[in-house]
């Protein structure tokens, strides 16, 4: 009888312990990921496909993800082939899960996610730039995009267009922009 007991207080424990982890780990995604630039919000693996497809990755690409929440976006770029995927993200409990995925998936000589902040983090060198940020955090990077992204360099929008440019391509919420090409300087 008393055995019993303590594996239920114990498993008690144990669920009380995930679920405030769990809320923890939900305000502060949402709510400060909201105010630094968009919340953590996962990708469908159809929408990561096809973001992916309009990158037009190819094996000599840096692939550079603003906000990349869980990684899916980075391990999907190294899969595909990319040089090198790397992830900006500021969520430390994002950037530990995502370490661990790209871990599991065998890529972390290819992927690789930094904390940090996107707006501080320089782009020089990228070739492929993925976004799901909120349209005024796009609009805030985009004159940081056009002075440090080199001509034919690729930025891949979900959901969100980038205000002022014009996409080479765009269906179903997914944005494809080159600098150089049109109103981009």
């Amino acid at each position: 009888m008393m055995a019993f007991s303590f594996g239920v207080l114990a498993l008690a424990a144990a669920f009380t312990l995930f679920a405030v982890g769990t809320v923890f780990f939900m305000l502060y995604a949402v709510v400060i990921g909201s105010m630094m630039g968009a919340p953590y919000v996962r990708s469908k693996k159809e929408k990561i496909a096809r973001l992916i497809a309009y990158a037009r990755i190819a094996p000599d690409d840096t692939v550079v993800d603003l906000g990349s929440g869980d990684g899916a976006l980075v391990i999907a770029a190294a899969a595909a082939g990319a040089a090198s995927a790397i992830g900006v993200e500021m969520n430390p409990l994002l950037v530990w899960y995502s370490r661990i995925r790209i871990r599991r998936a065998g890529l972390h000589g290819r992927a690789r996610i930094i904390r940090g902040n996107f707006y501080t983090t320089p782009l020089r060198g990228a070739s492929v730039v993925l976004l799901y940020l909120w349209p005024s955090t796009l609009a805030n990077i985009r004159e940081k995009m056009e002075s440090e992204l080199e001509t034919g360099a690729r930025v891949v929008s979900n959901a969100f267009p980038i205000v002022g440019w014009t996409p080479v391509r765009q269906e179903d919420g997914v944005f494809l922009y080159e600098i150089g090409h049109g109103e981009i300087l």
